[in-house]
């Protein structure tokens, strides 16, 4: 197995204008099983995660075609416009279950257990640590 920029499993989160790790934002409440059909709605999702997929799309929308995408063709930056405006493009990104998702697969590489038994694990990173946070 090969994992390219496999993340990190405390990382960062920026919650009320405040940094805080992701195992403080666990709440040791139990996953729900994946949802395998049907499309997303947006009474799917909780209202405070479409809050910020709503926020940062329009966040995302405003630099869009911020150097040095604002050489791309005219069609291209409409399109880029338009798809990051959208807040189904954020709905992957923001997962309300995310840290308790991560407390899991925290607690379960610490327990002793080799979940991938014989098999190797290549993981290939920039290098650069997410120790002190974003830009650190």
């Amino acid at each position: 197995m090969v994992l390219i920029e496999g993340g990190f499993d405390n990382p960062w989160r920026m919650v009320n204008g405040k940094l805080v790790r992701a195992a403080e934002l666990a709440s040791g409440k139990p996953i729900p099983a994946v949802k395998t059909s049907g499309p997303l709605t947006e009474s799917d999702i909780p209202a405070d995660a479409f809050k910020q997929m709503k926020a940062g799309a329009a966040w995302l929308a405003k630099g869009a075609n911020n150097p040095p995408r604002d050489k791309l063709p005219p069609d291209a930056q409409r399109m880029r416009s338009w798809v990051l405006s959208r807040w189904q493009h954020l709905a992957s990104g923001v997962n309300p279950l995310e840290a308790d998702e991560l407390a899991m697969l925290r607690a379960e590489r610490t327990d002793g257990r080799n979940p991938l038994g014989g098999k190797l694990l290549v993981v290939i990173t920039r290098g650069i640590a997410d120790e002190d946070g974003p830009g650190g």
